[in-house]
């Protein structure tokens, strides 16, 4: 199993500002998206298929191969997971600490 990657709020807003191909993951419920979101973040169901035991879930995620990517729920304890599989999936993928509550308070 693959060892997760973590990146600060503030690295992320600094990669955002920069232009750096990055793809932020939000890995909510549609529900909790309602409540909020990051900026140009691509929805992806990853809770619903990880409560469902989907253990392939980013098997067939159709993103450039090139860019990073940032994955955050809403405290950044299940993005954790998410990126372990992305990486174990070939993707360079990191886990926004905190979530997309530490995103709000910074």
């Amino acid at each position: 199993m693959a060892i997760f990657k973590v990146i600060s709020v503030a690295d992320s807003r600094k990669s955002l500002s920069k232009g750096f191909n990055i793809n932020v993951l939000d890995i909510k419920t549609e529900a909790h998206r309602a409540n909020g979101f990051m900026p140009d973040s691509l929805h992806y169901g990853f809770y619903e298929r990880q409560k469902a035991g989907d253990s392939h879930a980013f098997e067939n995620l159709a993103l450039p191969n090139t860019s990073q990517r940032v994955a955050y729920r809403g405290g950044g304890e299940l993005s954790k997971l998410a990126v372990t599989l992305l990486l174990e999936n070939g993707f360079d993928a990191h886990s926004l600490s905190g979530g997309y509550k530490a995103w709000l308070n910074n």
